[in-house]
């Protein structure tokens, strides 16, 4: 298993009362220690129901990049957004994607850009809402 593991969260201020919440998380996948998963999830109160990951790892760089993976988002029970499941190259290091909840059709709630920031330019665990890729 990976040694380092952990979901981590910060919350910093952007302007009086308002947020941005950051929740990171970093791990393998099960009996695949090469299959690390590290990405990092914002979230501005100022802009309601929008939430964009930035991907730093996904998977195995031969056999995963989404693969092993679903990603999306979920509300109310009757409410899920889901961008890619089970797809290979669906998510990359250094991709971004944003889901707006407030979308009428769920089919338009994901916008996924690959290559939309170069990962070593980020060390980890120096995320901070003004050092974040925007």
């Amino acid at each position: 298993m990976a040694s380092q593991q952990g979901i981590y969260y910060q919350v910093d201020t952007i302007s009086p009362g308002r947020y941005g919440i950051s929740i990171e998380w970093y791990f393998s996948h099960f009996q695949i220690d090469n299959a690390v998963q590290h990405a990092m999830m914002t979230y501005d109160t100022g802009v309601p129901g929008v939430w964009t990951t930035y991907f730093f790892r996904a998977g195995s760089t031969t056999d995963d990049q989404g693969k092993r993976q679903t990603v999306g988002g979920q509300g109310s029970s009757s409410q899920s957004f889901m961008y890619c499941r089970a797809s290979t190259n669906c998510i990359t290091p250094g991709g971004k994607l944003i889901f707006d909840t407030g979308v009428a059709d769920a089919s338009n709630a994901a916008t996924y850009t690959a290559n939309y920031f170069v990962t070593s330019d980020v060390a980890f665990g120096s995320w901070t809402w003004s050092t974040r890729p925007v």
